[in-house]
């Protein structure tokens, strides 16, 4: 079968699904991680956009340049195949900076509930998922109210509910160990975030790809 791991972040779905993504690649899956948001946007306004995304280099374009690399190596660690969908990272949107400059404004669900961007979003996932034809499909639960894991989250819901694809919600991490519960709001009807177990050498795996 065919597994994609749908991920807002260059990071989100290493992180957060690292041993399933391991122990489905040994079991014989064919293994895809689609990132949404990997370029800078149109409008670089400094501070926060340079915080979450220099990663060490002398500009935004060359940090998410490495971050990019990183996730290939962390690919090439896990077999599995990274696509990188090309949107920008909340921290470039323009229409977000008429809020307060702070990083707590992307974790705020109402920038979410009208948000413009979904679209862009929502016809991005609606494409990578239509071209793959997946088996099963792993979603942010987006735990922690990250706007970008928001807009991903809607975009698998509306897809979810035109295709009635086969949709498991993972647990976004770090954001996730804040509640040992994670909470099922936002999730469609009966929905909950998933457990998964794996064995010691996906789990050591998860860590050298990290």
């Amino acid at each position: 079968g065919v597994a994609l791991f749908v991920s807002a972040h260059l990071d989100d779905a290493v992180f957060s699904c690292g041993g399933t993504l391991s122990l489905l690649q040994r079991k014989g899956w064919r293994t895809i991680v689609a990132t949404v948001c990997t370029e800078a946007g149109e409008y670089e306004q400094g501070g926060l956009a340079e915080h979450f995304n220099l990663a060490g280099e002398a500009t935004v374009e060359a940090g998410l340049a490495r971050r990019r690399a990183e996730d290939r190596r962390a690919a090439r660690l896990l077999g599995f195949l990274p696509l990188h969908l090309g949107l920008s990272d909340a921290s470039f949107r323009q229409h977000y900076w008429q809020r307060a400059r702070t990083a707590s404004m992307f974790i705020d669900p109402l920038i979410a509930a009208d948000d413009p961007y979904q679209t862009v979003v929502s016809e991005a996932v609606r494409s990578c998922i239509e071209g793959l034809q997946p088996t099963l499909i792993f979603a942010p639960a987006a735990c922690g109210d990250h706007v970008d894991h928001l807009l991903v989250r809607r975009a698998c819901i509306d897809y979810m509910r035109a295709a009635k694809a086969t949709v498991a919600w993972y647990q976004d991490l770090p954001y996730g160990l804040a509640a040992q519960d994670p909470s099922p709001v936002g999730l469609p009807d009966g929905a909950h975030p998933s457990v998964s177990s794996f064995e010691a050498e996906d789990l050591q795996r998860k860590c050298d790809a990290s």
